[in-house]
């Protein structure tokens, strides 16, 4: 299924589970999930570079409802499973069961902290086992490489912005050790956990907007 020509996956939890863990057990390159927002649709649609992003994921979560929306998806229980952050919680529940390791990457000193309590209040007994603040690197790829590769987690769960993500991902994928790259940014629940918050009014011009871009793009279709 596609929102401005961008490929988007539309499975349920269960089979979008079923996924992770097959990419988890993967011998391959390490291999990457992410959530699609409205918010980073629309950014994609203006910008090549954050459509070949998306294009890349291995496997691409729905992260707000809005998305929905704009497919045309109807199913209650898709609302109700994006509305609950079932995916996640599912995801890391499963984590923390088979003792995985996580290392955390974040933009800022200030955000280590808080997603490592957010991490321990909602998945208690999660394994991390390193984390580390993009902002230290002074944009350095070969710094966040090394720091993570002298760990060797099994997931990188990642909020740093989808800006540097995208570049960061695209040039250093391959050099990476770790088995899952979990890209938060755009997830509602793990942006509140470090602060990164929208406005009611933010949100409702984003959502307003959105609709607007939507409707646009499927005249234009032809639907």
């Amino acid at each position: 299924m596609d929102v401005f020509g961008i490929g988007i996956d539309n499975y349920t939890v269960d089979e979008a589970l079923a996924i992770a863990e097959d990419l988890l057990d993967s011998d391959d390159i390490m291999n990457t999930i992410g959530y699609i927002s409205s918010n980073l649709l629309m950014s994609a649609a203006e910008d090549e570079e954050l459509r070949r992003y998306i294009a890349q994921l291995d496997l691409s979560i729905i992260g707000d409802t809005d998305v929905l929306d704009a497919l045309c998806i109807k199913e209650k229980k898709k609302y109700d499973d994006i509305e609950k952050n079932l995916f996640m919680d599912a995801f890391f529940s499963g984590v923390v069961r088979e003792g995985k390791s996580v290392f955390l990457l974040v933009d800022t000193s200030k955000q280590i902290e808080e997603l490592n309590e957010f991490m321990d209040r909602y998945y208690e007994g999660i394994h991390i086992i390193g984390s580390y603040a993009a902002e230290a690197s002074k944009e350095d790829d070969d710094t966040i490489i090394n720091e993570i590769n002298s760990i060797s987690p099994d997931i990188i769960v990642s909020t740093i912005g989808t800006e540097f993500q995208k570049k960061f991902l695209f040039q250093n994928i391959q050099k990476l050790n770790a088995r899952i790259w979990f890209g938060l940014a755009d997830n509602e629940k793990a942006r509140k956990s470090i602060g990164l918050k929208n406005s009611w009014l933010s949100k409702l011009v984003d959502k307003t907007l959105f609709k607007r871009m939507v409707s646009k793009y499927n005249i234009e279709k032809g639907e």
